[in-house]
């Protein structure tokens, strides 16, 4: 009865550790639409996307995309993005388009980001573009 009992504690322990080493990730994933004002008869536009992948193993990896377009700067002018009013990163403009990406998992400092949290592209002072950052769809 014994061996019996000590059989059925081993089985419990080997299903709970399998189930917390298999439990895999769970992903918060949150995105912004960004618009702004016309430049110079053009409406720039753009998208963020942050991801906060956490594993089982209690590690958390950060992911965050802003993309720009239809912004009527020329090319090699420089953006700022900003999360809640503190930069995280630069844009340079290619035939009126660009791309930051930031990932934790390649060393990157990426902030965490919350639902209702505000992205804005400045380029020097000036807010081009703005969005705040919801659930996913």
């Amino acid at each position: 009865m014994r061996g019996l009992k000590l059989a059925g504690l081993t089985l419990v322990i080997v299903f709970t550790l399998a189930s917390i080493l298999f439990a895999g990730e769970t992903t918060v994933r949150l995105e912004a639409e960004l618009v702004g004002p016309a430049i110079g008869g053009v409406e720039p536009q753009g998208d963020a996307d942050f991801r906060a992948i956490h594993r089982a193993d209690d590690t958390v990896r950060l992911r965050l995309s802003v993309e720009v377009e239809e912004v009527n700067y020329p090319d090699g002018t420089m953006l700022t993005v900003k999360i809640e009013g503190k930069p995280v990163g630069e844009i340079i403009l290619e035939d009126g388009a660009g791309e930051l990406d930031l990932d934790s998992g390649a060393g990157d400092m990426v902030p965490y980001v919350n639902k209702g949290d505000t992205v804005k592209v400045f380029f020097g002072m000036k807010k081009i573009l703005a969005g705040v950052f919801m659930e996913e769809d």
